[in-house]
């Protein structure tokens, strides 16, 4: 256990690498710019800990990362001046748009989208009008979705967007897409996932021509439902088209390996599998802690010093590796701009990672490079005559 979990390390590290490096190649110097060039608009009040935790992470994002880069908080005013006077920050590099309504966790997004005036609809239009680069929030992962489609649009040709996730294995993180966007994709929309989940792993983690794998129940090409088994024949064009290396089907089990680069799942299937990962060390603490506790007064001790001295810095290791805050949030691929959806739970630290990750979203370009990648491969998506 303790070598996998170092793996886990030493990826965790390779990614913030990955990020930071490849961003700090457009670093300039700080005394090159006094205002800023870029500007990433943060949800103030998104999250459950709002508005200190986004409003301590956008201020933490303009001390740790790059020296052109500006933040604009969006919501009450009130709200975010009186958080902002708690701080010690450059005036010069924040902004504040005004927003007044607040969209709850547990809205539906069919009446978050009514809503006017909220931060989350602000904050996405200050990107369609041009006066932001990118849009970060914590808030309610429905409403966002679903305002980004109205204020931003789609890539076009594209029919559906997907949240992807980065998950932490032993060899490179396998990205899987969608985590709760799309419920309920068809085989169409699962094929576009195809192309963009590759888009997505080569350019921000620098995995040269990634696998693709569909998650099904079997590894063989007839299991599934109809959709699967549709994806599957779709996927396998795609592949013969060279649009993308797929491996064939994939199970649940396959995730954590690292053996395929890029998992593509429907928004509901994969929503639950994230839930599941992020409860898998606090079950095992608990499971451990049990034992200890029934056990015999020598097995407690021994367990308590394996634990003490073996597991504690293995299992610290592990958290950090699976933790939100190395890589901040999910991004919204298939829509026109920059929208990373952190989590609900986000600390000061993973809003500065989601802060970061937008900006390499929007160095690469990467709603560009999907519209050529899935305008290069468009007739692959159209019927066939007599369909």
């Amino acid at each position: 256990m303790l070598p996998e979990a170092l793996y886990l390390l030493s990826w965790r590290v390779c990614i913030k690498i990955t990020f930071n490096k490849n961003w700090s190649l457009t670093q300039p110097n700080k005394e090159e710019y006094t205002v800023p060039r870029i500007w990433i608009a943060v949800d103030a009040v998104g999250g459950d800990d709002f508005p200190s935790v986004p409003i301590a992470g956008a201020i933490l994002a303009l001390k740790e990362l790059r020296h052109d880069l500006g933040v604009t908080l969006v919501g009450p005013t009130d709200v975010i001046e009186a958080e902002l006077r708690r701080h010690h920050y450059d005036p010069k590099r924040i902004r504040v748009c005004p927003a007044s309504q607040v969209i709850a966790m547990n809205e539906k997004p069919s009446v978050a989208v009514d809503v006017i005036d909220s931060s989350i609809s602000t904050g996405l239009a200050l990107q369609r009008q041009g006066l932001s680069d990118g849009f970060v929030s914590a808030g309610n992962t429905g409403a966002i979705m679903a305002l980004a489609l109205l204020k931003l649009g789609r890539i076009h040709g594209i029919k559906r967007p997907a949240l992807a996730v980065p998950f932490p294995t032993a060899k490179q993180p396998c990205v899987v897409l969608d985590v709760g966007a799309t419920m309920d994709a068809t085989s169409e929309q699962l094929g576009q996932f195809s192309l963009m989940g590759p888009v997505y792993s080569e350019l921000i983690h620098g995995i040269k021509d990634p696998s693709v794998g569909l998650m099904s129940v079997g590894e063989e090409d007839g299991k599934g439902n109809k959709v699967t088994q549709a994806a599957y024949k779709l996927l396998q064009t795609l592949g013969s088209k060279g649009a993308i290396r797929f491996t064939g089907n994939v199970q649940g089990k396959d995730i954590l390996t690292g053996n395929t680069n890029v998992i593509v799942i429907d928004g509901f299937a994969g929503n639950v599998v994230l839930k599941l990962t992020e409860s898998f060390l606090p079950a095992f603490k608990d499971l451990l802690k049990k034992i200890i506790q029934n056990g015999g007064k020598w097995q407690k001790f021994w367990a308590w010093v394996a634990t003490r001295i073996l597991l504690t810095p293995t299992i610290k290791s592990v958290k950090l590796a699976l933790e939100a805050e190395e890589y901040g949030g999910a991004p919204l691929l298939g829509v026109r701009g920059v929208v990373i959806v952190a989590h609900g739970n986000s600390t000061p630290k993973a809003i500065v990672s989601a802060v970061n990750h937008a900006c390499c979203l929007l160095q690469y370009d990467i709603s560009g490079v999907i519209e050529k990648r899935h305008k290069q491969f468009a007739a692959c998506f159209e019927p066939a005559p007599g369909e």
